[in-house]
């Protein structure tokens, strides 16, 4: 009777190229993961910025305005009553973005 201790050599080489397999597929996808992730954090500064120099401009004190240098903001009259303000950002793959919100004056 044969007792068998260890495992084959064609046992290891399955394992690990079942391992390295699932490793090509996950770390592509870990990588994607993680510049989505990115470029949603500075969506979310941009947007809390905007909103911060909105509140700013709603609370008064227009001459006292928080100016973020990563995020540059500027302001378009669009009426006598509402100024559309947008703040710019750049992706991570060099693309430009913008978001804009209207204030209505009163």
């Amino acid at each position: 009777m044969l007792k068998n201790e260890g495992f084959f050599l064609a046992e290891l080489i399955l394992s690990l190229s079942a391992w390295l397999v699932s490793a090509c597929v996950l770390f592509p996808l870990f990588l994607h993961a993680s510049d989505q992730a990115e470029e949603h954090r500075k969506s979310s500064e941009a947007v809390q910025a905007l909103y911060e120099y909105l509140q700013m401009k709603a609370a008064g004190s227009a001459h006292s305005v928080l100016h973020h240098e990563a995020y540059p903001i500027e302001e378009m009259e669009l009426d006598g009553l509402s100024v559309e303000v947008c703040v710019h950002y750049e992706k991570k793959n060099g693309k430009h973005e913008r978001i804009c919100d209207i204030y209505f004056k009163e």
